[in-house]
């Protein structure tokens, strides 16, 4: 899969995830640059007291190590 599509549906989800926890982040643009959607999703997630030390660089493919942290404490914060 395109790592571009990737990057998609992780912040869609990531958006969702976080909407359910209570914040009231807007859904972000196609063409919106990857690094300041991530910076805005980790911000997010600190504002929520989500504790993340993570590069927002790390999250620009969509996929790895760094992006299945982002969904599982955001899943952790959904099911609290």
């Amino acid at each position: 899969t395109n790592s571009e599509d990737q990057f998609i549906y992780f912040v869609t989800l990531s958006i969702w995830l976080l909407n359910l926890s209570g914040s009231n982040i807007q859904g972000e643009k196609k063409y919106d640059d990857p690094i300041t959607i991530s910076q805005n999703i980790i911000m997010e997630m600190k504002n929520l007291g989500i504790e993340v030390n993570i590069p927002p660089n790390k999250l620009r493919h969509g996929y790895g190590e760094y992006v299945c942290l982002v969904i599982s404490k955001l899943v952790n914060k959904v099911l609290e």
